[in-house]
């Protein structure tokens, strides 16, 4: 059975002021794009098992 998501809506918000500017600021973009993407792969995980269980 196919699944189409339709809708995934990421809300996030950056505050410039208070972000230091440091030579790791590539490596911590790249650890929050990985926290971003696992946490939406977990909510997605947790859609799918409720719907395969109705």
């Amino acid at each position: 059975m196919p699944l189409e998501i339709r809708e995934l809506v990421i809300k996030v918000e950056i505050d410039e002021a208070t972000q230091k500017h440091d030579g790791d600021d590539r490596q911590r973009y790249e650890e929050l794009k990985k926290e971003i993407m696992k946490e939406c792969m977990k909510k997605i995980e947790s859609k799918l098992e409720n719907l395969f269980t109705r």
